[in-house]
């Protein structure tokens, strides 16, 4: 076991780092919190082994970030008519305090637009954008919708097509489901979003609206039936959210890096779920909105070894939009009372049982390559953090018996053929028509197949 304590860490003087950014609105609600909670930080990934290729000035340029409120991005229907507004291509120097506010940015990936301040400046800055958000936003319908443009990236790298058929795993709020929505043509191709929660189900729902090809279902991510097979799944998974403080701040308080750790065995579950509802050839994308390894590289190093040799992951390019490699040597850190502590895979049995969370898994092997996988870091295009890595299935790694029914634990029937009893019953509860419509025109398209 060693530990070490990054000297850069400790006892750092309030405002160091501070920007034009930080004089935000955000940034001075939240600033005692932020600053503490950025120190944590960058002392945990420090250990972690996170590397920049510019080194200390670089780390200097991502916390200048993590103190900043996250700018205003939203996303344009490709078949959609309405265009944002001429004036936010257009610098702009705000009367009130003379800030200086750039152009905006425009990804052609995606059909994005990122403003170059945050909603609250928006506002002042650009008034008629508001407007026409507010006019252009909605459901399947509507032709711009507002997401992070770093949550816009694991739908655009796995190459939907009109006729596929998409599964969203852990789909509420519903902003990936309807960027696979706008790509599959009805009456073609499907998509099925599954969400645990009856409640966050609803909400998606609302938010969506009735479309023929799509079809909501209530399941745990990782038992959802394998009967009906997918050409793309969408792996979205549950994380700790640390690349998401820019637009939550007050989560900084309640940062616990151990969050990472505790998922850990979970999403490699949902991702091997999803991996087996792939048809042979197709592709399923496995995203997190937290820069932490043990989330994000030690499960895919998991899904590849426990597929191998029938899964490889895929190469991505985004035109205009930086990331970096993925990780092939980390560290596994706890934190502790003063300072993170690294252990290392044989120490563990050495350990009392509260340190049972540590699995092999999460040490790298170094047996993948897992450079194709793409880390998004805040400072590199203003954005949240993010992470992404596409996994092609490249044959059936477990036999037709195995795969041919539902595992003991399922207790439902494939989706493709009639809505299941645990839906009918989530439906039940929540006593409203519009999600059982809903589910009832997935239920048709998907019976026509």
């Amino acid at each position: 076991m060693t530990a070490r304590k990054h000297p850069r860490s400790k006892h750092r003087r309030k405002g160091r780092r501070s920007t034009e950014a930080t004089a935000e609105p955000v940034a001075k609600r939240f600033g005692d919190i932020v600053t503490e909670g950025v120190q944590r930080w960058e002392a945990f990934y420090r250990t972690c082994g996170l590397e920049m290729d510019n080194g200390d000035g670089e780390w200097e340029d991502l916390i200048n970030h993590l103190r900043a409120p996250l700018p205003i991005s939203f996303r344009v229907r490709k078949d959609s008519r309405c265009e944002p507004p001429r004036c936010i291509f257009e610098d702009v120097t705000l009367a009130r305090n003379g800030r200086w506010i750039p152009p905006a940015r425009q990804f052609k990936w995606c059909s994005g637009y990122q403003l170059g301040c945050d909603p609250r400046t928006a506002k002042e800055a650009y008034p008629e954008l508001d407007a026409w958000l507010k006019q252009n936003h909605g459901g399947i319908g509507g032709g711009a919708r507002r997401q992070e443009v770093a949550s816009m990236v694991p739908v655009s790298v796995l190459g939907i097509e009109p006729a596929h058929d998409v599964l969203d795993m852990c789909a509420a709020p519903g902003s990936k489901t309807l960027q696979a929505l706008d790509v599959i043509e009805q009456g073609r191709g499907l998509v099925v979003a599954n969400e645990l929660s009856t409640r966050r189900a609803h909400i998606l729902c609302g938010r969506v609206g009735e479309s023929e090809g799509f079809m909501v279902i209530n399941h745990k991510a990782q038992l959802i039936p394998k009967k009906h097979k997918f050409d793309r799944v969408i792996c979205d998974v549950p994380c700790s959210g640390d690349g998401t403080f820019r637009k939550y701040p007050v989560k900084w308080k309640h940062w616990d890096p151990s969050l990472g750790r505790r998922l850990h065995h979970t999403q490699i579950q949902i991702a091997l779920r999803a991996f087996a509802l792939l048809k042979v050839g197709g592709r399923m994308s496995y995203s997190t909105c937290s820069v932490n390894p043990l989330e994000n590289e030690a499960v895919v190093q998991a899904i590849l070894k426990a597929v191998s040799p029938h899964g490889r992951l895929v190469h991505v390019k985004l035109p205009g939009f930086r990331t970096y490699p993925g990780l092939n040597h980390w560290q596994v850190v706890e934190e502790m009372e003063d300072s993170p502590e690294v252990f290392h895979c044989e120490a563990i049995s050495q350990r009392d049982s509260k340190k049972e969370w540590y699995r092999p898994s999460m040490w790298p092997s170094g047996s993948f390559d897992l450079s194709p996988c793409l880390r998004v870091y805040p400072h590199l295009n203003n954005t949240g953090g993010f992470f992404t890595a596409v996994i092609e299935k490249t044959g059936e790694p477990w036999d037709d018996q195995s795969t041919a029914k539902p595992a003991e634990n399922d207790r439902t029937e494939g989706i493709s053929r009639r809505v299941t009893v645990k839906v009918r019953k989530s439906l039940s509860k929540l006593a409203d028509k519009r999600l059982y419509n809903i589910v009832r025109a997935g239920k048709k398209r998907s019976s026509r197949q």
